[in-house]
C-alpha cells in the first residue's frame, strides 16, 4: 500500500500530455535529480527495458513498457508489494512527469524523467561498471541482555528506527513515515498512531503535537481524513497510487479506517500528554472523521460488494466487502477512548462515543465464523476467519468470555497456521484472499500466496495478540510469542512482513516502524503484567 520496490509510470490523455501511442520512448531516460552523465533506463523497440541504473542499490533492475504502462521493477532490495506511481508524458514527448513525492524529490512535479537526446553516447548495460552490492541489514549497536524478553534491546532498536522515520515537512514541520528505510516517504495515519501508542516515551511531545496537526490539515470537506499526507503537505484518501493531480480515485476513494485511526491518533496523543486546548481544538474533526464512516443499522462498519472501498491499510489490496471485523473494532475502539478523552477534557459528545461503542459491541456476534473458533474477516466478500481482528476483539473485552477463551484456545492450539518467527498471518495457513480488485463483481487480483498482505506473517498485530493472551490468563503464551518475535529482530533484522518458506520466501520494508513499536509495546504490557484473572 506505500512505496516498495516496485514502481510504475501510469500515463494517459489529456490537453497538457501525451498518451504512450502518441510518443515513442524507445531510447535512454535519466532522472532529473540524477547527475546528467548518468542514464537511468534505456526502452528498446521491443518495449523492455532491459537495465537500470542509479545510485548503489537501484542497479540491476528492469522494466517493461506495454501500452500505456511503464513499469520499473526494483529487486535488489528484496522481494516487497508492488506500488503504482503516477507520471504523465509532457506534449514534447521528452519528460515524464511523476504526480507522488519522494524523499529526494519532496515537492509536486519535481521528480522527472528526461530523455536523453539519441546520438549522445549512452553505454550499453553491458558496459557499465558493475554498481556495489546492496548493503546488509547494518549490526544493531544495541547491547543484549539475557532476560527472558530483551526489552531494552528493543527499545533501543526501536529509537533508532522511529529517529531515522522522520522527514521534513511544510513549515519545518517533522513527519513520520512508516520506515526509516524511506521506502514509504509520507506520513501515514495508521502507522503514525502506532508509533504514538506504541512508543510515546522516545518521541517528542510538540514534534508529535505538530505532526498530528499535520495529518488533521489534510481531512476532506465531507470528514475523510487523509490514508497519508505528503512531503509537500498533499493528502491523499486513497491507499495506493497518487491519481494525476491527486483527484479523487474512482475505484477506491479512502480507507474506511482513516477515521478510526485519525481519532486513535488524537486520543493516544492526549494521552502520552495530556492538553485540553489540544484536544478539544481538533475533537470536531474527529468526530466529523468517524461520522463519516459508512455502518449498518446494526452499528458495524459497512462496505458495499458493488463499490468497495479499502477497509484496513493493512490489507489495503484486499477488498472485504459487507460488514467488516476489523474496522468495526478500530470503530468501537476510537469511539471508547475518545469518549474518555471528552469526559476529561470536557469538551465533544462523550455521550454519542459511548453510545456508538455500544452498538458494535452489542451485535459483533453477528461476525462470529461458524465454522471456526475464529471471527469472519467479513460478511460477503472475503468471508474468512481474521485472525488479528480475532485477537484485537479479546483485547477489547468484546463478546463473550467462553468465546474469547476459545478464540485464543485455537491460536495457542494450532500455532502452524497461525505464526512463524512469533510473527502472525492475518488469516489462517494455507488460505488466501479471494477478492482483491475493485470494478464490480471482479474476483482474484490477490498478491502472491505467501506475500505481503496475502498470507505473510506481520509483527504489527503482536500488541493486539499480547494484551488478548494476559486478558485470558495466558500469559506464557505471550511471552512465548514476543520471545520468538524478539528473536527473530535480532537474528534477522525488523521488517514489514516476512515468510521464510510457507510458502513463499519474502520480506516487506526494513526497519519497519510499526513492527517495532507494537512488538516493544506488547513486550512492556507482559513485563509490567501479573497474572490476570480472565475478566467476565
Amino acid at each position: 500500500y506505500k512505496m516498495a520496490m516496485v514502481v510504475g509510470l501510469i500515463v494517459g490523455a489529456s490537453l497538457t500530455y501525451q498518451p504512450q501511442s502518441a510518443c515513442n520512448l524507445t531510447g535512454s531516460w535519466s532522472y532529473e535529480p540524477e547527475a546528467a552523465s548518468r542514464y537511468n533506463w534505456v526502452e528498446e523497440a521491443n518495449g523492455t527495458i532491459p537495465c537500470f541504473t542509479g545510485q548503489d542499490f537501484w542497479r540491476g533492475a528492469s522494466g517493461l513498457v506495454s501500452g500505456a504502462n511503464i513499469t520499473l521493477t526494483f529487486n535488489v532490495l528484496g522481494p516487497g508489494p508492488t506500488i503504482i506511481k503516477h507520471g504523465y508524458i509532457e506534449s514534447s514527448c521528452d519528460r515524464v512527469v511523476m504526480y507522488d513525492t519522494q524523499p529526494n524529490c519532496p515537492k509536486q512535479g519535481e521528480c522527472a524523467y528526461k530523455r536523453i537526446p539519441s546520438g549522445t553516447n549512452v553505454p550499453t548495460c553491458s558496459q557499465l561498471p558493475p554498481g556495489p552490492p546492496p548493503p546488509p541489514p547494518p549490526p544493531p549497536p544495541c547491547s543484549t541482555s539475557s532476560e527472558q524478553l530483551d526489552v531494552a534491546w528493543l527499545q533501543c532498536r526501536t529509537a533508532q528506527i522511529l529517529e531515522g522515520c522522520q522527514l521534513q515537512g511544510l513549515n519545518n514541520t517533522s513527519i513520520y513515515t512508516p520506515d526509516a528505510t524511506h521506502s514509504y516517504g509520507a506520513q501515514w495515519t495508521r502507522d503514525f498512531y502506532y508509533m504514538v501508542s506504541g512508543a510515546p516515551n522516545l518521541l517528542d511531545a510538540e514534534s508529535i503535537r505538530r505532526a498530528v496537526q499535520y495529518t488533521y490539515n489534510g481531512q476532506r470537506a465531507d470528514g475523510c481524513m487523509p490514508d497519508r499526507v505528503q512531503t509537500d503537505g498533499e493528502s491523499v484518501m486513497s491507499p495506493g497510487p497518487m491519481i494525476p493531480g491527486n483527484r479523487q480515485n474512482k475505484a477506491h476513494d479512502h480507507a474506511w479506517d482513516n477515521g478510526p485511526f485519525a481519532a486513535l491518533l488524537l486520543a493516544a496523543t492526549v494521552k502520552a500528554w495530556p492538553n485540553q486546548s489540544f484536544f478539544c481544538a481538533l475533537e470536531p474533526q474527529a468526530r466529523l472523521a468517524l461520522d463519516f464512516v459508512n455502518r449498518s443499522s446494526n452499528g458495524l462498519v459497512y462496505n458495499d460488494p458493488m463499490h468497495p472501498n479499502c477497509t484496513y491499510g493493512f490489507t489495503d489490496t484486499v477488498a472485504k466487502t459487507g460488514n467488516i471485523l476489523f474496522t468495526s473494532l478500530l470503530y468501537y475502539d476510537a469511539s471508547q477512548q475518545m469518549a474518555a478523552a471528552s469526559q476529561k477534557f470536557s469538551c465533544g459528545n462523550t455521550s454519542k462515543y459511548l453510545h456508538q461503542a455500544a452498538a458494535i459491541a452489542s451485535t459483533i456476534n453477528a461476525m462470529k465464523d461458524p465454522n471456526s473458533p475464529l471471527f469472519l474477516a467479513a460478511t460477503v466478500d472475503n468471508r474468512i476467519p481474521d485472525v488479528w481482528g480475532s485477537a484485537y476483539l479479546v483485547a477489547l473485552g468484546l463478546s463473550s468470555l467462553p468465546l474469547r477463551q476459545a478464540v485464543m484456545q485455537e491460536l495457542i492450539s494450532n500455532q502452524s497456521i497461525y505464526f512463524s518467527a512469533g510473527q502472525l498471518r492475518s488469516i489462517p495457513y494455507p488460505m488466501y484472499w479471494t477478492r482483491c480488485c475493485w470494478s464490480p463483481g471482479c474476483s482474484g487480483g490477490c498478491p502472491a500466496d505467501g506475500t505481503y498482505q496475502n498470507g505473510a506473517y506481520w509483527a504489527t498485530p503482536l500488541s493486539y495478540l499480547a494484551s488478548a493472551a494476559l486478558a485470558v490468563g495466558q500469559r506464557d503464551f505471550a511471552v512465548q510469542i514476543v520471545k520468538e518475535c524478539i528473536d527473530d529482530f535480532k537474528e534477522n533484522g525488523i521488517y514489514e512482513d516476512v515468510d521464510y518458506g510457507h510458502p513463499a520466501s519474502s520480506k516487506g520494508v526494513l526497519n519497519y516502524s510499526a513492527s517495532a513499536t507494537n512488538v516493544l509495546w506488547a513486550a512492556n504490557l507482559i513485563m509490567n503484567s501479573t497474572i490476570l484473572k480472565p475478566s467476565k
